[in-house]
């Protein structure tokens, strides 16, 4: 699966454009312009391009982030254009709760209702998604289930997934403001299981611009292998690395909207196609490489790497 993300304000056709470039992509992140608010507008005029790739690609993910007052009237759009994307068979969705902290928003199959859990009355379209916007910690998010097309809307920074659909806003990335590559390199780690998670494909051009590519995903037994060699030639001095980014004690409550606190940034590489990886402890040989599940108050120690991407496709051999 890959990760195919939009820059705020793009145009359909770019959406379109951008999707066919990724035909496996298996998330779609539209993110919120931390300098300009427009209160969801752009996210609602994509609605249309929405609902027919939720039609087209049915187990698409799709990460939106917008100003937090607009987000319980996006989040009612998503959610119907979820059920429309499924209109042949239902307009209804059905809401519910996963370990008191997430809640699922998913279509029902024709000929399916729901009903009131307390009053036994059936529900309809309205009162089911009304019931859509939650509280997330403090990021309202709605989300559907695994099997089927899946919306999550966030108002803020917050683990996960969150954080890239929040954050992208700051690609593309000039190739030498490495600041900025560190953080789209360490939010975009930042998927809900990290561990199988593979490195982040950028492209680099002759004019010094860089793109996110890809996001593919690995075993979590590969990946350890992949960070054992990366820690092995980090050792060493071997690592065929044009950059080294050091994030050492990043505090995460110092994080905003795509950016924190970088020190120690060297380095500026030729054009071509890169991997990055990043390699983070808690200092508890226990907890290696699980992310914290708060965001307040942790202190995480950060090594961010880029290699040529010949270089590593040899390593993964």
């Amino acid at each position: 699966m890959h990760l195919a993300c939009l820059p705020h304000g793009s145009s359909s056709q770019t959406l379109r454009r951008v999707l066919a470039g990724v035909p496996d992509a298996g998330v779609l992140v539209l993110p919120a312009s931390p300098a300009h608010r427009d209160g969801g507008q752009w996210l609602l005029e994509m609605m249309k391009e929405i609902r027919r790739e939720l039609f087209l690609q049915p187990e698409l993910q799709v990460l939106a982030s917008v100003d937090p007052a607009a987000v319980e009237r996006v989040t009612l759009e998503l959610a119907r254009a979820l059920c429309e994307s499924h209109c042949d068979a239902t307009s209804v969705a059905r809401v519910r709760s996963v370990a008191n902290s997430t809640t699922i928003v998913e279509w029902l199959a024709a000929g399916e209702t729901l009903a009131d859990r307390t009053t036994g009355e059936e529900l309809n379209d309205d009162a089911v998604l009304q019931a859509a916007y939650v509280e997330l910690g403090a990021a309202p998010v709605v989300e559907a289930s695994e099997s089927s097309a899946s919306i999550v809307v966030s108002a803020q920074l917050s683990p996960g997934s969150l954080v890239l659909a929040a954050a992208y806003e700051g690609l593309p990335l000039d190739a030498h403001d490495w600041d900025g590559l560190a953080t789209a390199v360490t939010l975009g780690r930042m998927i809900e299981q990290p561990r199988h998670a593979a490195p982040l494909w950028l492209e680099v051009d002759d004019g010094g611009h860089a793109m996110l590519v890809a996001l593919p995903t690995l075993a979590p037994e590969a990946l350890d292998k992949l960070l054992e060699l990366e820690r092995n030639d980090l050792a060493t001095g071997a690592a065929n690395a044009d950059v080294i980014v050091d994030l050492s004690n990043a505090c995460w409550q110092s994080l905003e909207l795509g950016h924190f606190e970088l020190v120690g940034v060297k380095g500026s590489p030729p054009s071509g196609r890169y991997a990055t990886e990043l390699v983070y402890s808690l200092g508890d040989d226990e907890h290696q490489h699980l992310w914290p599940t708060s965001v307040a108050k942790t202190l995480v120690d950060w090594d961010s790497s880029v290699h040529p991407a010949s270089g590593w496709l040899k390593r993964k051999r």
